[in-house]
């Protein structure tokens, strides 16, 4: 370690939820930075994976082992743990996350070895049992295909947010950027089409979206296979559909594209339900895109094994108080199940049941079980995944444990009776296991060779005849689709609905307590905070509500009696008038201080059939759980309003032109399509009263592309990681005092049901005639003989005339002491659980970059701090910079490379044959002659032709 001078390791993130392969920057024994991995296909990150860093440092984990509510030692727990298996447990449960890696597969086949009568069942709450379940039935295998978009013309997503959720949703992003992408030489796009009842992240970057009501759905995916079917001479299913006008002429749309581009189509369906998912794999199959390697099986994902039947199982053995013992790995079903609450009273009140629960946080699991043994974090220690079939990752530690805790996989073997560490053990399976099935120059190398090149770059690609069997027998879609036994619900009176998803920031819950990631304002609602009752803006007009207005959802259980909860409504276009819908992963008070300033539990409300995917007798549970009837699911709006902590109340765009759309057929005729003005702007940039700046070293500029930004969020999450940005929390985001240097505007068009979305981010234009410079009375912001506008905080009297004379609202002020730093008394606004709370997550904190003071303005510097460091290390070396040696830290975070960075002035650099050559390029507010250095392209969507007008 040399100080000041950044070490890199090079290691995974998974959390059971998300995987990615990254590279962790450290100074001085501290991560300080995520970045993606730039040599692994799975380097992309989405914002969960850039805001991870302060997971880690989270002071509310847990440092103390508990037993019967007594601190205990671990040897202690696992030996009352074995000893309530020998002499009193019928049935021992082991219920965990999935588990890929080849040493961890070890561990579970050594511990049931070892106790015959244990049951490992894979818990997971984001809803892929019953394709999981299709798959096993009809290849044989329990895994989900890997999805390779970027050999895709169309894609089909029915329910399904894979741009934000999903086993790699950042890799997924990355292939679907790169099947969009266009660009002179490139002038083919894939198609994306969607229907759904939520509105998405996904969805709203659909060329051609349809809201629908849940359901429809089974309609919807029966019509689209009948029409493929008759032109491809197969078997009809079930009864005729009938289909709203705007959903049928989507379906008739979607059926002929897809056949058109046999081969090179897909159809992604995000419904937990197995008939629903027969009926997709059988489309997939008459359209080729399992025999194609779209919907690869031969490299299969096997990130995702849950077994919603299995936990069924469980919870009626529970439940019925037989004596058990059970280990909770990393889950927390007493939060996420939606019989939460009857699991948790089960383990407290139940002598018969020692339940046992791992877990890096103490959860609402470990609250309610007899004992809790704190886990390390994923970056305090040695794990390995397979992410698919051909590809084995090793993780290592970048920290010593901060807060003590264990690896739970020596929890496991010293249950199984096995004196060996996992740091043994692991490197004992990497060495004979993996070895074995490494390919390229790695199989010249063994031993103790091996496991350091291993670790070293991370991910393992086996390339033998070991690693899979290529198939090539598949079944036939017909008999798929006969026997699905899919129901077609032609009810026209459709009962309102309550639709619960998956979070696209926070995730399913166990980020709840990450302050970086609550006031990372959502794509769609630009709320922060918390989570709302989404109402559509057809409904809103229909019944006088208003944002902020709050609700009342009630739900009668079978198990646990009603559960009543309140939450703000957010208007929002894009879902059908009597669909609700409301965000998964809030109101987990058991996390800490941040996770308990924000939103509900929704779990309770979510629908028993995104959870049963087989033989499961749901009538013991509820009757018809998406109805809001008056019978099982009721809302009720009061009068009492709030104010909601979110960014961007006003969606439109009023015929601004800072936004710039065409399609794709209209690039083709002209790639100056949607940029005509641009002639007669660039004519303006001669006329000035300002001298002509020469820039005589560089020009630093950055090119937007927004036909790629699908507005996850990952660069602004990655900039408040960088930049040091601090958390102001909800009553200030509330007085728009955010303080975020890169945001991402969302604006609306077209109708109310169907809206079109675009995204655009928006950060300090670096504007050679820079408005802001001219109205500060001390000269605290200038211009760099580079174009960087800079800013002298140490001159900055906090007078704002630069933020009000800023065009593009891009700078901002520090209203309060967010670093705890200022001596004046009541200027106190430190956000409990921020980066600044305590000296844990100070440790988060970037020592290259100043945490800024009270009374202050603030914004993007291009991360000036990295353009230096890339200069001092050519200066080293004695070379001039190339082109790729700056990289701003939104620019490495954002999975689809929709963001370009570099000398502008170069002719060579990407950014400067960009800037020159395509008739795309396009500045905001251009007319007023600020000159700003972000140019953006214009956006493109592939439309369908009925659909261009």
């Amino acid at each position: 370690v040399t100080p000041g001078v950044p070490v890199y390791y090079s290691t995974a993130y998974w959390d059971g939820s998300e995987y990615a392969a990254v590279l962790l920057k450290t100074r001085e024994g501290r991560p300080v930075k995520i970045e993606a991995h730039p040599d692994s296909p799975f380097g992309s990150t989405s914002p969960r994976v850039q805001a991870s860093l302060l997971n880690l440092y989270d002071n509310e984990r847990r440092k103390q082992p508990v037993l019967n509510g007594k601190p205990a030692r671990v040897e202690e727990i696992v030996s009352a743990f074995k000893d309530f298996i020998r002499e009193k447990a019928k049935k021992v449960w082991l219920i965990t996350p999935p588990v890929s890696g080849p040493a961890n597969r070890r561990v579970l086949d050594i511990i049931k070895q070892q106790i015959p009568q244990l049951k490992h069942v894979v818990y997971e709450v984001d809803g892929y049992s019953a394709m999981l379940d299709v798959h096993h039935k009809w290849f044989g295998e329990r895994v989900l295909p890997d999805i390779r978009l970027e050999r895709a013309r169309v894609v089909v997503g029915i329910e399904s947010d894979f741009l934000a959720c999903g086993p790699y949703p950042a890799v997924i992003a990355r292939r679907w950027a790169e099947a969009r992408r266009v660009s002179p030489e490139k002038k083919e796009q894939l198609r994306h089409y969607q229907a759904e009842a939520t509105f998405s992240l996904t969805g709203s970057n659909a060329d051609y979206r349809v809201a629908v009501h849940p359901a429809e759905i089974p309609g919807i995916v029966a019509s689209l296979y009948n029409i493929i079917a008759r032109k491809t001479g197969l078997p009809l299913i079930g009864e005729p559909a009938e289909l709203r006008d705007a959903v049928e002429r989507w379906v008739g749309k979607v059926a002929e594209d897809l056949l058109k581009h046999r081969g090179r189509s897909l159809v992604l369906c995000g419904v937990n339900d197995f008939a629903v998912q027969s009926v997709v794999a059988a489309i997939n199959l008459a359209i080729g895109a399992y025999q194609n390697g779209l919907l690869d099986m031969n490299g299969a994902c096997l990130l995702r094994q849950g077994d919603d039947d299995a936990f069924f199982h469980f919870m009626g053995e529970i439940m019925r108080g037989d004596s058990s013992a059970v280990i909770f790995w990393e889950v927390d079903p007493v939060y996420n199940y939606f019989y939460g609450e009857a699991l948790a009273d089960a383990l407290r009140k139940n002598q018969n049941i020692f339940s046992l629960t791992i877990s890096t946080r103490f959860t609402e699991t470990a609250r309610a079980s007899t004992a809790y043994i704190p886990a390390l974090h994923e970056y305090e220690m040695w794990n390995d995944h397979q992410p698919v079939k051909s590809v084995y990752t090793l993780s290592q530690p970048v920290i010593k444990p901060l807060h003590g805790g264990v690896y739970p996989q020596d929890v496991l073997l010293s249950i199984a009776g096995v004196n060996q560490a996992w740091e043994t053990f692991i490197k004992q399976v990497w060495k004979e296991e993996v070895y074995n099935l490494a390919g390229g120059k790695l199989i010249a190398i063994s031993g103790e060779l091996f496991w350091q090149k291993a670790v070293h770059d991370t991910e393992i690609i086996a390339r033998t005849s070991q690693s899979a069997v290529i198939n090539t027998n598949y079944p036939d879609p017909g008999q798929v689709a006969l026997t699905a036994g899919l129901k077609v619900n032609n009810d026209k009176n459709k009962a309102p609905a309550i639709i619960t998803y998956i979070d696209p920031v926070v995730g399913d819950g166990r980020y709840a307590n990450n302050s970086w990631l609550q006031e990372l304002p959502q794509p769609l609602t630009r709320t922060t905070w918390g989570n709302y009752l989404i109402v559509s803006s057809i409904k809103a007009r229909e019944e006088g509500l208003e944002d902020g207005q709050i609700a009342e959802l009630r739900v009668k259980r079978a198990i646990g009696g009603d559960y009543t909860i309140r939450v703000p409504v957010v208007v929002l276009p894009g879902l059908v008038s009597d669909v609700y819908a409301i965000a998964l992963g809030y109101g987990n008070k058991s996390l800490g201080p941040v996770a308990e300033l924000s939103g509900v539990n929704a779990y309770p409300f979510r629908d028993l059939l995104e959870y049963a995917s087989g033989n499961v007798d749901k009538r013991m549970y509820v009757k018809d759980w998406r109805s809001v009837d008056g019978n099982m699911v009721q809302v009720k709006f009061l009068k009492e309003k709030v104010k909601l902590p979110w960014v961007q109340p006003h969606p439109y765009l009023e015929g601004r032109p800072h936004v710039k759309e065409t399609t794709l057929s209209e690039y083709i005729k002209n790639p100056a399509s949607g940029n005509e003005d641009r002639k007669e702007l660039k004519k303006l940039r001669e006329v000035t009263l300002y001298p002509d700046r020469q820039f005589p070293a560089h020009h630093w500029d950055m090119v937007i592309d927004l036909t790629l930004c699908i507005g996850c969020g990952a660069c602004v999450a990655a900039c408040n990681n960088e930049n040091n940005i601090p958390v102001v929390g909800p009553a200030e985001v509330a007085r728009h005092h955010e303080m975020h240097w890169i945001r991402i505007d969302r604006y609306f068009s077209g109708d109310d049901e169907n809206p079109e979305v675009v995204y655009q981010p928006m950060l300090c234009q670096q504007c050679d005639n820079a408005p802001c410079e001219n109205v500060c009375p001390v000269a605290a912001t200038s211009s760099s003989p580079e174009g960087i506008n800079q800013m002298a905080y140490n001159r900055c009297i906090g007078t704002r005339y630069c933020a009000n004379n800023c065009p593009y609202k891009v700078r901002r002020f520090n209203w309060y002491d967010y670093t705890g730093a200022d001596s004046f008394p009541g200027n106190e606004k430190i956000v409990k659980g921020s980066v600044y709370d305590d000296p844990y997550q100070r440790m988060a904190l970037n020592p290259d970059v100043v945490v800024r003071s009270r009374g202050v303005m603030e914004k993007c510097t291009f991360c000036i701090q990295r353009i230096q460091e890339a200069k001092l290390k050519a200066k080293v070396e004695g070379r001039p910079l190339r082109d790729g040696d700056v990289k701003t830290a939104c620019q490495v975070a954002c999975p689809t490379g929709a963001i370009k960075f570099g000398d502008g002035k170069d002719e060579n650099s990407q950014v400067g044959r960009i800037i020159r050559t395509d008739d795309r390029v396009y500045y905001v507010l251009e007319e007023l002659h600020t000159l700003p250095s972000v140019a953006y392209l214009v956006k493109i969507r592939n439309k369908p032709e009925n659909q261009e007008s």
